[in-house]
Parts: C-alpha cells; structure tokens; sequence
C-alpha cells in the first residue's frame, strides 16, 4: 500500500525447483478495503535471501487486478571466487586482495562491482541489502570497467581499510552485477573484517511467548538476539525442569538457518512442548551457549495439566417410601 504498511507476512515452504522449471505459487490474503496494495516475493536459496519481486495490484469491491506486470528475474552467468572472504584488519589499517569474476556465459558482459551492506531476517537467511558498505570503511575496486569476454575469468583487486573507531566484526558483501540488466539477479561475495582484539560477544533471548491448547502448553516462541560486535554460531540446548528445579526432560531445540547470527541480528525460534511430561506446573529453561564460558538463559515457566481420569458415578437418588394406610 502506498502507506508502506506490511499486512500480512507469508512463509511458503517446500517450494523446491528443478534446474531450468518454472513453478506457480499462489497463498490466500485476508478480505481487503478498497484500495492499491503491493505484493513482494523474496526467494531464499539455502542461507542465502535474492532480490525481491514486486507487483501492484487493485482492490475494487472484493476483486484484485493487476496494475503492473510482475517483474521477473534471471539467473546471470556471472560467478565470483572465493564466495567468502574474511579477512583481519586492525584499527585504521588497510588490506589488499583480489577476486576472480567468471562469465559462465555465451555473450560478452559487462559488469560493476561494488560493496553494499547485509541483512539477516528472523528464519536466518542472509542476504544483499540495500545499504552501502558499513560507514566508516572504505572500499577501492579498479579494472572493471571492460565487458568480460565468454569464458574469461578476470581478476579484480579490492583495497580495505577500517576507521580508528572500528570494533568487532564488519559485514559486508562484494556484489558483481550485469550492467544494464536490471532483470539479472547479482552474484556476491560475502565478507567479514575482523578488528583483532575489538571483539565483545553478547547474546539475549527474550520475548518469550506461550503457546497453549487450552489449559496445555504446546509450545514456546522466542527470538535471539545478537547483542554483541561479532558474528556468533551458538549452540542451543533445552530443559523442562519439575517445579522450575528437578530435570524432567531434555527438549531438542531446531538450528535456524546456517546456526550463525550477524551482529546487531536477531532470529526466531520456537520449541515444541512434550505431551507426555508429567502434569504440573514447570518451566522450560532454555540456553544458548556462545563461547567457552558464555551462555544466554531464559527461563519460561509452561503448564501441562492432568489428564483426568474416571469421574465417580453418582448414587442413584433414593426412591420415595411407599404410603401406607386405609382407604
């Protein structure tokens, strides 16, 4: 909508596709006013969130037309080594390297090379964000400016630096593009500096929230959050304890994503509740353990209720004593 305000969020899982096919995928809104509202598709391979596809449409009187074609996107023949790159940089210095760019095509392409920020949503996918690289550092990149022949791998040299004030760890991407084709998706490398010595790793878990079926706890969602300077893969682990003290059960906890969390990132998660506990009144402890000696906790408390069991039958009421007497 012309508001920006988002709607409805959709998650559409096991959309797999075949190399070369093509797939339909269609999801039900809620009844909406009259109005324009905007739908966007952003597809996520593995770890990784491409480029988003929008589409406008109009609501008149409970039907949606489509006010402009659904733009496409294709997959470019560009490839980048190494995929990743990390590198160590202290406070105000410099690094040089290079990157090989292919062109697994057909046709001469050329292309533009530069650095632009990250973003990592709540089911952990990492992708190329709209923001430029992390202010503050500088990124030179020279021989780029002629179209890269089919079949031809070219070597491009970046240069690094970091500001004074710089800590923890930087992330960035390195994003090859086709130049003048805007349907072409980018091609990126993903990378971190690390400041030596800089690194202060903190994590929460917060925002818990109890999800019941009646008076039963099945569930519980909560989100981490990477509250330090520096990426972190930590690994989760979960207990039901018996009046908030004794161990009853140990619960498995899912990996989002690849495991890791970027700085200043958070992700969602949610650990299903065993129906077999025994009835009382627990509480889920969750930990996140990011290092040697640090640990993040939340402690949750869940209810899981009697199951019943046999009412007693009632006595039949006592019959009237029959009257006696003369007529």
């Amino acid at each position: 909508m012309p508001s920006g305000r988002v709607i409805n969020d959709f998650r559409l899982d096991d959309r797999n596709l075949m190399p070369l096919t093509k797939r339909n995928i269609s999801f039900l809104v809620p009844a909406l006013p009259d109005g324009q509202y905007r739908v966007q598709f952003r597809p996520i391979v593995g770890t990784r969130t491409l480029e988003s596809v929008t589409a406008d449409y109009m609501v008149a009187k409970g039907e949606a037309k489509l006010v402009t074609e659904a733009a496409s996107l294709e997959q470019s023949p560009i490839s980048i080594e190494p995929s990743s790159l990390n590198v160590a940089i202290p406070k105000g210095g410099n690094r040089s390297f290079n990157i090989k760019v292919t062109n697994n095509g057909s046709k001469p392409i050329p292309i533009s090379i530069s650095a632009a920020g990250l973003d990592q949503n709540l089911v952990g996918a990492i992708g190329v964000s709209e923001s430029k690289a992390p202010l503050g550092m500088t990124v030179e990149i020279d021989n780029e400016s002629d179209p890269i022949e089919p079949g031809e791998t070219r070597t491009v040299h970046i240069s690094l630096g970091v500001p004074e004030s710089a800590e923890g760890d930087i992330w960035f991407a390195l994003v090859a593009k086709e130049t003048g084709n805007s349907k072409a998706l980018v091609e990126s490398s993903l990378c971190s500096i690390s400041v030596p010595l800089t690194q202060k790793p903190d994590m929460v878990i917060e925002n818990p929230q109890v999800i019941k079926d009646g008076a039963r706890t099945i569930a519980v969602k909560f989100q981490v959050r990477n509250s330090g300077n520096t990426a972190l893969r930590p690994e989760p682990s979960a207990a039901v304890l018996e009046s908030g003290v004794k161990l009853l059960e140990r619960v498995g906890v899912d990996v989002v994503g690849d495991g890791g969390i970027l700085p200043g990132k958070m992700i969602e998660n949610t650990i299903m509740i065993p129906q077999k506990l025994k009835p009382g009144n627990h509480v889920l402890e969750i930990d996140y353990q990011y290092g040697p000696t640090n640990t993040a906790k939340l402690r949750v408390p869940i209810t899981i209720p009697a199951t019943g069991g046999t009412k007693p039958v009632a006595k039949p009421a006592a019959k009237p004593a029959a009257k006696s007497g003369k007529n």
